[in-house]
Protein backbone atom coordinates (compact mmCIF):
# COMPACT_ATOMS: atom_id res chain seq x y z
CA UNK A 1 0.00 0.00 0.00
CA UNK A 2 1.34 3.24 -0.83
CA UNK A 3 0.26 6.95 0.64
CA UNK A 4 1.61 8.78 -2.23
CA UNK A 5 1.24 13.16 -0.90
CA UNK A 6 -1.23 11.91 1.90
CA UNK A 7 -2.36 14.58 4.11
CA UNK A 8 -0.50 15.25 6.95
CA UNK A 9 -3.31 17.07 8.81
CA UNK A 10 -1.27 18.94 11.41
CA UNK A 11 -0.43 22.11 12.95
CA UNK A 12 2.55 24.20 11.42
CA UNK A 13 5.52 22.86 10.65
CA UNK A 14 4.35 19.85 10.90
CA UNK A 15 2.10 20.72 8.15
CA UNK A 16 4.49 20.70 5.72
CA UNK A 17 5.40 17.75 5.26
CA UNK A 18 3.77 15.28 2.59
CA UNK A 19 5.34 11.75 1.79
CA UNK A 20 5.87 12.33 -2.16
CA UNK A 21 7.49 9.40 -3.72
CA UNK A 22 9.48 6.01 -2.24
CA UNK A 23 13.06 6.25 -1.59
CA UNK A 24 15.88 5.40 0.52
CA UNK A 25 16.06 7.95 2.58
CA UNK A 26 12.31 6.85 3.73
CA UNK A 27 13.96 3.44 5.56
CA UNK A 28 14.20 3.02 9.04
CA UNK A 29 15.55 0.13 10.92
CA UNK A 30 16.92 -1.49 14.63
CA UNK A 31 18.26 -4.79 14.22
CA UNK A 32 20.60 -6.58 16.82
CA UNK A 33 23.17 -9.75 16.25
CA UNK A 34 24.65 -11.44 18.77
CA UNK A 35 27.29 -14.21 19.00
CA UNK A 36 28.48 -16.58 21.53
CA UNK A 37 31.89 -17.88 19.95
CA UNK A 38 32.78 -19.44 24.12
CA UNK A 39 30.29 -20.00 26.88
CA UNK A 40 32.49 -17.00 28.06
CA UNK A 41 31.89 -14.32 25.63
CA UNK A 42 29.41 -12.63 23.68
CA UNK A 43 30.34 -10.74 20.50
CA UNK A 44 27.08 -8.03 19.69
CA UNK A 45 26.55 -5.51 16.79
CA UNK A 46 23.78 -3.45 16.63
CA UNK A 47 22.51 -1.27 13.64
CA UNK A 48 20.26 1.37 13.33
CA UNK A 49 18.46 4.26 11.27
CA UNK A 50 16.32 6.24 13.13
CA UNK A 51 14.56 9.88 13.69
CA UNK A 52 15.78 11.65 16.59
CA UNK A 53 14.38 14.89 18.65
CA UNK A 54 16.44 18.08 18.78
CA UNK A 55 16.68 20.52 20.99
CA UNK A 56 18.56 22.85 18.73
CA UNK A 57 16.32 25.64 17.43
CA UNK A 58 17.38 25.52 13.77
CA UNK A 59 16.53 22.33 13.42
CA UNK A 60 13.36 19.91 13.95
CA UNK A 61 14.97 16.69 13.96
CA UNK A 62 17.74 14.34 12.37
CA UNK A 63 18.00 10.89 10.86
CA UNK A 64 20.71 8.88 13.15
CA UNK A 65 22.37 6.07 11.17
CA UNK A 66 24.77 3.91 12.49
CA UNK A 67 26.43 0.62 14.23
CA UNK A 68 27.65 -0.57 17.74
CA UNK A 69 29.44 -3.28 18.32
CA UNK A 70 29.70 -4.76 22.00
CA UNK A 71 32.12 -7.76 23.29
CA UNK A 72 31.84 -9.24 26.96
CA UNK A 73 33.97 -11.33 28.48
CA UNK A 74 33.31 -13.14 31.86
CA UNK A 75 36.22 -13.93 33.56
CA UNK A 76 34.71 -15.04 36.99
CA UNK A 77 31.36 -15.90 37.60
CA UNK A 78 30.64 -12.52 39.09
CA UNK A 79 33.49 -10.16 36.86
CA UNK A 80 32.89 -9.09 33.34
CA UNK A 81 35.13 -7.01 31.02
CA UNK A 82 33.40 -5.04 28.24
CA UNK A 83 34.38 -3.24 25.08
CA UNK A 84 32.35 -1.35 23.15
CA UNK A 85 33.08 1.14 19.79
CA UNK A 86 30.22 2.77 17.88
CA UNK A 87 29.52 5.14 15.05
CA UNK A 88 26.71 7.69 14.32
CA UNK A 89 25.94 9.43 11.47
CA UNK A 90 23.49 12.14 12.01
CA UNK A 91 21.44 14.43 9.23
CA UNK A 92 19.53 17.35 10.68
CA UNK A 93 16.46 19.49 8.54
CA UNK A 94 16.73 23.12 9.00
CA UNK A 95 13.88 24.51 10.98
CA UNK A 96 11.73 25.24 7.66
CA UNK A 97 11.43 21.38 7.25
CA UNK A 98 13.79 21.57 3.95
CA UNK A 99 16.43 19.20 3.99
CA UNK A 100 17.89 19.87 0.64
CA UNK A 101 19.33 23.21 2.15
CA UNK A 102 22.83 23.00 1.82
CA UNK A 103 23.10 24.43 5.23
CA UNK A 104 21.94 21.54 7.22
CA UNK A 105 24.29 20.25 10.21
CA UNK A 106 25.42 16.63 9.78
CA UNK A 107 27.46 15.05 12.95
CA UNK A 108 29.49 12.32 12.66
CA UNK A 109 29.91 11.10 16.69
CA UNK A 110 32.80 7.85 17.41
CA UNK A 111 33.17 5.94 20.24
CA UNK A 112 34.89 3.65 22.62
CA UNK A 113 33.99 2.08 25.46
CA UNK A 114 35.83 -0.03 28.18
CA UNK A 115 34.65 -1.39 31.26
CA UNK A 116 34.42 -3.99 33.97
CA UNK A 117 31.44 -5.29 35.66
CA UNK A 118 31.08 -7.36 39.35
CA UNK A 119 28.23 -8.85 40.72
CA UNK A 120 27.99 -8.93 44.07
CA UNK A 121 25.20 -11.48 44.34
CA UNK A 122 22.80 -12.04 42.10
CA UNK A 123 20.98 -8.78 42.62
CA UNK A 124 23.31 -6.14 43.48
CA UNK A 125 26.53 -5.10 41.59
CA UNK A 126 29.30 -2.22 40.67
CA UNK A 127 30.75 -0.94 37.50
CA UNK A 128 33.60 1.13 36.17
CA UNK A 129 33.65 2.49 32.74
CA UNK A 130 36.06 4.62 30.48
CA UNK A 131 34.00 6.19 27.48
CA UNK A 132 35.43 8.19 24.52
CA UNK A 133 34.16 10.05 22.80
CA UNK A 134 34.98 11.95 19.38
CA UNK A 135 32.00 14.42 17.23
CA UNK A 136 32.76 16.08 14.47
CA UNK A 137 30.27 18.12 12.71
CA UNK A 138 29.92 20.69 9.99
CA UNK A 139 29.12 23.29 11.96
CA UNK A 140 32.19 24.29 14.17
CA UNK A 141 30.17 25.09 17.37
CA UNK A 142 28.88 21.21 17.67
CA UNK A 143 32.42 19.26 17.72
CA UNK A 144 34.13 18.06 20.69
CA UNK A 145 35.86 15.65 22.48
CA UNK A 146 35.08 13.63 26.15
CA UNK A 147 36.53 11.39 28.45
CA UNK A 148 34.05 10.30 30.74
CA UNK A 149 34.75 7.86 33.46
CA UNK A 150 31.83 6.34 35.16
CA UNK A 151 31.08 4.53 38.46
CA UNK A 152 27.95 2.59 38.59
CA UNK A 153 25.78 0.17 41.38
CA UNK A 154 22.92 -1.63 39.44
CA UNK A 155 20.41 -3.88 41.60
CA UNK A 156 17.97 -5.92 40.48
CA UNK A 157 14.57 -6.23 41.80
Amino acid sequence: MQFTNAQVNQPPPLSQFTRTSDSNTNFFVMGNVDWTPTSLSTISLQSYRTVQQTAVTTSLYFVATGANLGASHRLTDSTTLTLNAGIENDEFTSASGDTSSGSNRTDLLKNVSVGAQYRAVKWLGLGIQYIFEDRGSTQDAFQYQANTFMVSAQTLF
